[in-house]
C-alpha cells in the first residue's frame, strides 16, 4: 500500500494530471505525468471495469500500488503520476507489470539515474500532450435526443 502522503487523492489533482499532463503507453499500462513543485510526489492507480470482476481489479490495483511503493525511492520529486491498467494487465504476471511500469517511468524521465541525482521531475521530449489526444466526448442535452 502506498503511504497516505504519496497518494493522489483529490479529484482536482487527478483531473489536472489527465487534462494538463502527458502520457506514455505500454501494452499493460498507461502512465500519465504532470510536473509539480518539489518535493511533492504522488501516485494514483486507475483500474477500469473492463479488466474483470472486483477480485481481478483489486489484485491488479494491489500489484500496481506495490510496484509504485518499491520504485518510489528512485522516482524524482515534483511529480504527480497516474498509472492506468489496460485489459492485458488482468492476466499479466507481477514481473511483467513491474517491467512495464518501470519502463514507462524511465521513458517519462521520472526515474533517477543514481542516488545522488536530486533534480526535480521535468518532461523529457516525447509523450503525448493532452492536445494531441482525441477530444473528449461528453453527452450534452442536445446530443441525447
Amino acid at each position: 500500500m502506498l503511504r497516505k502522503e504519496r497518494r493522489l487523492a483529490k479529484r482536482s489533482a487527478w483531473e489536472r494530471v489527465y487534462q494538463q499532463g502527458r502520457s506514455w503507453a505500454h501494452p499493460l499500462v498507461i502512465l500519465y505525468t504532470l510536473p509539480v513543485p518539489p518535493p511533492e510526489l504522488r501516485f494514483g492507480v486507475a483500474v477500469g471495469r473492463r479488466l474483470g470482476g472486483a477480485v481481478v481489479r483489486n489484485r491488479v490495483k494491489r500489484r500496481l500500488r506495490h510496484i509504485l511503493r518499491d520504485l518510489e525511492p528512485r522516482v524524482r520529486p515534483g511529480l504527480y503520476a497516474v498509472v492506468t491498467a489496460r485489459a492485458p494487465a488482468a492476466t499479466a504476471s507481477y514481473a511483467a507489470l513491474r517491467e512495464g511500469v518501470e519502463r514507462l517511468l524511465q521513458r517519462a524521465g521520472a526515474l533517477r539515474s543514481h542516488e545522488a541525482d536530486t533534480a526535480a521531475y521535468a518532461w523529457p521530449d516525447g509523450g503525448a500532450r493532452r492536445s494531441d489526444r482525441a477530444p473528449e466526448r461528453r453527452a450534452t442535452a442536445d446530443s441525447r435526443g
